[in-house]
């Protein structure tokens, strides 16, 4: 099993959907990211083969995969289908894994890492390998997803700061005014009591 058969399957998988659309565009980026996150922790974890980081690769590429909706450019399915089952389906049931691969070694693991990868826990009697392989896909998802909820938290606070420079720009530009006018308002008095001041007569 080879990292770049596993992308271009899913590439071509994928290249049906509206790209445009905000949603699929979204999950696009967070299947390549948390496939990114799931090799360095695999590999920095040092206990798999080079063939089972791909195969964690591949866990974490097609981990959402079932929420592509099956419409061609459509949207993202909003349904309550759990969405381990979805990939789970769209890899086994409808076949993509064996476009993958045809060696069915690692799909009971394939099958478990996605079944667990959102849900609390690990299943039962499962061995400490595939533990590993299931907490990797766990971290990854999750860590990518407060990724996503920290940049977003950040524009927020950029936005807030930008939105907060304009109030003070604009009430320096109220104050500016109003100092503006007080002095217009002063001269046009001043220019006033002048005229008034030559005007009154001299009594001697």
């Amino acid at each position: 099993m080879k990292s770049s058969r596993i992308m271009k399957i899913f590439e071509q998988y994928v290249r049906k959907y509206d790209m445009n659309n905000i949603n699929i565009k979204a999950r696009y980026f967070h299947s390549l990211k948390v496939m990114e996150i799931v090799k360095d922790l695999a590999t920095e974890l040092g206990i798999f083969t080079e063939e089972e980081i791909a195969v964690c690769e591949l866990i974490g590429l097609f981990h959402e995969i079932g929420n592509f909706s099956s419409t061609p450019n459509y949207h993202i399915d909003e349904d309550n289908e759990d969405s381990s089952n979805k990939a789970i389906d769209v890899l086994f049931n409808k076949g993509l894994i064996r476009e993958i691969s045809k060696d069915k070694t690692y799909d009971n693991v394939i099958k478990i890492a996605l079944f667990a990868y959102d849900k609390n826990g690990f299943p039962d009697n499962i061995d400490e390998k595939t533990k590993h392989v299931c907490a990797i896909i766990k971290d990854a998802h999750n860590l990518d997803s407060l990724l996503i909820i920290l940049m977003l938290i950040q524009e927020l606070v950029v936005i807030l700061i930008i939105w907060y420079m304009k109030i003070l720009l604009n009430l320096k530009l109220l104050v500016l005014e109003l100092l503006i006018m007080l002095q217009i308002l002063f001269l046009w008095y001043y220019q006033k009591c002048t005229l008034l001041i030559t005007n009154i007569p001299i009594i001697y």
